[in-house]
């Protein structure tokens, strides 16, 4: 029994670590989207307003 488990753990470690890489990664893209769009939008504020 003990050996089953010493075999999932070995098994599901690398694969949780995978996960956790593509999430962050997932984070970090969104992020940099979210800055993006927030930009986007002062820009066009400005444009509105008539501000450089």
């Amino acid at each position: 029994m003990s050996s089953i488990t010493r075999v999932n753990e070995k098994d599901a470690s690398p694969r949780m670590s995978k996960i956790k890489k593509t999430m962050e990664l997932e984070e970090t893209r969104v992020a940099r989207r979210g800055k993006k769009e927030v930009k986007l939008d002062l820009t066009a504020e400005m444009s509105f307003t008539g501000l450089p």
